[in-house]
C-alpha cells in the first residue's frame, strides 16, 4: 500500500524524519506539497471553503 505524506516545503526536517521511518519498514510513499492556509487570501479560502449547515464553521488560527 502506498502512503502519501503531506508536507510543507519549509519543513524539510519533518519530511526527512517521516521518510526515514517509512524507508526503515519498506513502506512506499509519495510526498505531496502542503498548502499553508495561513498564507491564503480571504478570496482563495472562499473559493474552496463552503460551510455546511449544522456543522461547526472553520475559523482562522491566531499566529
Amino acid at each position: 500500500m502506498k502512503s502519501y505524506i503531506i508536507n510543507l516545503d519549509r519543513s524539510p526536517g519533518r519530511m526527512q524524519r517521516m521518510a526515514d521511518r517509512l524507508n526503515s519498514i519498506g513502506a512506499a510513499f509519495e510526498r505531496v506539497p502542503a498548502v499553508d492556509g495561513r498564507l491564503l487570501s480571504d478570496a482563495e479560502i472562499a473559493d474552496v471553503y463552503k460551510p455546511i449547515a449544522g456543522v461547526a464553521a472553520m475559523t482562522p488560527v491566531a499566529s
